[in-house]
């Protein structure tokens, strides 16, 4: 362990950052990711985790989730290597 802060808020971070990586100045800093499950499974050498993102206008929404998901995609896919990675 490398540091004090949950797995949970680092998890929602590394999602995040991928939101604002993706979308540069079309979705503001104000946008806001919850992890709302964080389960580890260890038989299977996995963990399970559903993220909310909140923003403050439907247009951002449907920037986030891009035309049929495009966008959502590749933040997830994104964020789950950097989780990966760390975890």
């Amino acid at each position: 362990q490398l540091t004090d802060v949950p797995e949970r808020f680092i998890v929602a971070e590394m999602v995040r950052e991928q939101i604002l990586k993706r979308t540069k100045d079309e979705v503001p800093y104000g946008v806001a990711v919850q992890v709302e499950r964080f389960q580890e499974n260890p038989s299977r050498n996995m963990i399970g985790i559903d993220a909310v993102i909140h923003v403050e206008r439907d247009s951002q929404k449907r920037i986030i989730v891009g035309k049929g998901g495009t966008m959502i995609k590749q933040i997830g896919q994104a964020a789950r290597k950097e989780i990966e990675r760390l975890l």
